[in-house]
Parts: C-alpha cells; sequence; structure tokens
C-alpha cells in the first residue's frame, strides 16, 4: 500500500513537472514572439524637391518599368538602362546600335523589346544578348510574356507568338485592324484590343475563345482583378466585362478617346482620358466617384504612392491627388516637357523630361522637401 502510494506520488510529480514546464514554454513563447508589424504605407507629401539626376541621350520611349530593385527603361538611341541604387545612377545594360522605339517588357528571367527595323530583342537580366529575331512587319503593340511565351501584335492585324527561351515563331491569328494595345495574359487566356474596334480572347493555341466588339479602336492596356477586366476604347467609353459570366457589365462614358493604362485602387479603378480628365470609378457598377482636370494628354501609366496618386501629361507639370477623395495634393513644374511615368523607388519619385533642342533626357530624383532638409542637418 505504501509502495502504491509512493508510485502514484512519483507520478503526479512527473505530471506536474510537465504541466509546468509546458506552462513556461508558453509563456515565454507569449513574451518572446515578436508581434507582426502592420504594413506601413508609403508617404509622398507636397512640396517634392530635386535631390539628383541622370543624364542620357535621346528620348525616352514611353514609359519606366519597376521590377523586384530594379527600374528599366530604352531610349531612342538603341540603349537599354537600368537603375538599382539612385546613387550609382543609371547603368547602360545594353546597346543595340539600332534606335529602339518600345520601352523594355520584363518577364521573371527576360527583357523584352523592339526597334526600329522590327527587330526583337530578348535580353538577360545581365545585359546579355540572348537571341534576336527580325519580325518581316511593323511591331505596333506591346509585349505581353507568360507561360514560356511572348505575345505582340503588328500593324498588320497580326497577332503573334514567339518561345520565349529560343524566339521560335509559334503561331499567328489575323484581325481586321492594327493591333496598338498592350496584350495581358489571365489564366491559360490572352487579351488584347484591336483598331478594328474589337477586344480579344485568345488560348495559347491562337484560337479565339471570344470577342467583344466597341465603337472605337481599343488601344493602351488593361488590368485585371477578381473576374473583372476593364479598359476603354475610342468610342469615348470605359468598360468593365465580367470573365464569368462573358458580358460587358458596365461601361462609362467620358468626354474624349480612352487610350490609357488604368489602374487599380481599394474599390475603385483609376484612368485618365483623351479629353484631360483623370476618373475615378467604383470597379463594381462605374459610378463616378470623384474626376479632376489634368494640364494636357496623357500618354504614360499612372503611379499611386500609398494615398496619393500621381500623373503626368504632355506638359510641364505633375500632378498629385488624394486617391479617396480626388483633392488636388499638389504640383511639381519641372524645365522642358515630362516624356514618361511618375514612378516611386527606394522613397524616391523619378520622373523623365526631354530636352527636344538637345535631343537630350534627364531622370530626375525627387523626395520630399523635408527629408532633404534633414539630411542637411
Amino acid at each position: 500500500m505504501i509502495l502504491l502510494n509512493k508510485l502514484g506520488l512519483i507520478r503526479i510529480m512527473k505530471r506536474s513537472a510537465v504541466f509546468y514546464f509546458v506552462f513556461i514554454y508558453a509563456l515565454s513563447s507569449c513574451s518572446f514572439q515578436k508581434k507582426q508589424e502592420p504594413a506601413v504605407e508609403p508617404v509622398l507629401d507636397f512640396p517634392i524637391i530635386q535631390e539628383g539626376e541622370v543624364c542620357f541621350e535621346g528620348e525616352i520611349n514611353r514609359f519606366m518599368t519597376r521590377s523586384e530593385n530594379r527600374v528599366y527603361f530604352s531610349s531612342s538611341k538603341g540603349n537599354l538602362y537600368c537603375i538599382e541604387e539612385l546613387k550609382q545612377g543609371a547603368l547602360l545594360l545594353f546597346a543595340s546600335g539600332i534606335d529602339f522605339v518600345s520601352p523594355p517588357y520584363i518577364s521573371t528571367e527576360y527583357i523584352f523589346l523592339y526597334d526600329s527595323m522590327n527587330n526583337i530583342y530578348c535580353i538577360r537580366k545581365n545585359g546579355a544578348l540572348f537571341w534576336k529575331t527580325r519580325i518581316e512587319e511593323n511591331i505596333s503593340g506591346g509585349i505581353a510574356a507568360s507561360h514560356g511565351k511572348i505575345f505582340f501584335g503588328t500593324e498588320n492585324g497580326n497577332f503573334l507568338s514567339y518561345e520565349a527561351d529560343s524566339g521560335e515563331y509559334l503561331w499567328g491569328m489575323k484581325t481586321e485592324g492594327p493591333i496598338r494595345s498592350l496584350p495581358v495574359v489571365i489564366d491559360d487566356t490572352v487579351v488584347f484590343g484591336c483598331d478594328d474596334r474589337k477586344v480579344y480572347f485568345v488560348n495559347f493555341d491562337g484560337d479565339i475563345i471570344k470577342e467583344y466588339e466597341t465603337g472605337g479602336h481599343v488601344r493602351g492596356s488593361f488590368v485585371y482583378r477578381q473576374g473583372r477586366l476593364y479598359f476603354g476604347s475610342y468610342d469615348e467609353y470605359f468598360y468593365c466585362i465580367h470573365m464569368e459570366k462573358k458580358k460587358i457589365e458596365w461601361k462609362v462614358k467620358t468626354g474624349g478617346k480612352v487610350h490609357a493604362y488604368p489602374l487599380l485602387g481599394k474599390k475603385c479603378v483609376l484612368f485618365v482620358s483623351w479629353n484631360n480628365v483623370l476618373y475615378c470609378l467604383n470597379d463594381r457598377n462605374g459610378t463616378v466617384l470623384w474626376w479632376n482636370q489634368i494640364p494636357a494628354r496623357c500618354l504614360f501609366p499612372i503611379e499611386a504612392v500609398g494615398s496619393r496618386l500621381l500623373v503626368t501629361s504632355l506638359s510641364s507639370e505633375v500632378n498629385c491627388f488624394d486617391i479617396k477623395t480626388g483633392e488636388d495634393k499638389g504640383e511639381y513644374i519641372v524645365k522642358n516637357e515630362l516624356r514618361s511615368n511618375p514612378l516611386w523607388f527606394r522613397d524616391t519619385l523619378l520622373l523623365s523630361v526631354y530636352d527636344k533642342e538637345n535631343d537630350m533626357s534627364k531622370i530626375l530624383f525627387l523626395i520630399k522637401g523635408k527629408e532633404l532638409l534633414e539630411k542637411k542637418l
């Protein structure tokens, strides 16, 4: 009996010890585990001032592209540049010897662009040329890369696909007008717009799955979210297609042609029409939430920095608005004329300006005035 009591006591002590250590471990885990910090939203408040610049020959091709930890852009002099560290300026990544006429299009592994002789270049991200192939007609649209393939359109209305790893021709399909849009790949479908007033949905073999007709040329680019595709047309409407229902869910009349690079915000879609108006629409029903005038026609992508929206146009002024309310939050005036999109990189706003008389461009590095003052102090 005494032995049994002793054994029972030992079992109780062992269980208590296990419980004690588990309890202590749980407490220590709670004490030392770091709480996940909420994501810090970038802040860009005006006034902003210039901190530095990069100069290069020729004119930038339409827009700068941010990918991973770099910014890429090409020039009309046939040069491809990248910016990795602002203090180091721009690195000449590749020189073609023939004028580039497209901006760089970035995939996971490669950079694609084309020149004035309709040569397509596939360049590794270290600047080495991987392959180059010539197209026997004028390339007129942007390049989309996905699933080991590239897709683009031509002036003759052909939509083409090539192997991304080799430059080998895969297939082509014919439309009824020039293709000047930037295609987008959604799952296993390629979507592009055409001057025949249609939006085409094709599979990776070039077969047409669906097409939608608008009242004008479909150029610019597309954005996609949660089963809905957004784009503009030269018929002065902005459209939303419901992908699952396979129908145009809504369209909104603007005051000008819509050749835009739409941007998705929280529960909204933003774009600029050629009546020089910036629109913010409800992304589900197309209701106009707000609109604001800009100085001139916008040919470039717009940029969101936290709660701020930045817009450049064919003028000397970059404009800043509150995304939620449309309130004007400031502007910045440059010398000469803006020639690309505003781009946020490493807490710095990048802008490209062009001096036509000297055929020279600059990338300006702009930061908040308060931050530069703090650096000097």
